[in-house]
């Protein structure tokens, strides 16, 4: 019986895990790279990073409860069993080129909560949390810290979906990251 148990476990490791815009985790570089360009991406790889891609042009991310996008930058890494990990990174210059009459507070503030929202309609509460994250507002961004910042993780349907952002009021400097990663399942 404990062996069976732990041919299933194994079985269900080797399933190739669906996670951002129809990806699948394990893919090799080769396939990542045909869907993608299908969806009108092209991958270039990282310099001195094996392994790593960039693709372009940005995905924009629509919410339905606004009215503009969200440019993030799409980064892959493959490991020797494929692709292993997805990271959207906001393309700050972009949003703000973009929309002009923003400041990177504003971005902050849009940003933090409406992805927030997606995601806890997604996939429910966070796993884990620390910092301002979807409850940050003017005054918090205005305090004495002059760094604001959050961390998030949610479960997903066999991967890890994690939040990190930053908010500097000094410098006037807003950074976004949201990434996938592939989780073992059944053990």
């Amino acid at each position: 019986m404990l062996r069976l148990l732990l041919i299933f476990a194994l079985a269900q490791l080797s399933v190739a895990q669906t996670t951002w815009d129809g990806l699948r985790f394990k893919m090799s570089e080769e396939d990542v790279k045909k869907q993608m360009s299908a969806q009108g991406f092209e991958l270039h790889p990282v310099a001195n990073d094996r392994g790593h891609y960039t693709a372009t042009p940005d995905y924009d991310l629509m919410l339905p409860d606004l009215r503009i996008t969200l440019p993030f930058i799409p980064e892959l890494n493959f490991g020797t069993s494929g692709m292993s990990v997805i990271t959207l990174s906001l393309d700050t210059a972009k949003f703000l080129t973009d929309n002009p009459r923003l400041d990177p507070m504003s971005m902050t503030l849009i940003s933090a909560k409406s992805i927030h929202d997606a995601l806890v309609t997604r996939y429910g509460q966070p796993l884990e949390q620390s910092g301002s994250c979807n409850k940050v507002d003017v005054p918090t961004l205005l305090g004495d810290r002059g760094i604001v910042e959050c961390k998030t993780k949610w479960r997903g349907e066999a991967q890890l979906v994690m939040v990190s952002w930053y908010y500097h009021r000094g410098e006037k400097k807003f950074e976004y990251f949201l990434q996938y990663q592939a989780q073992a399942s059944g053990l």
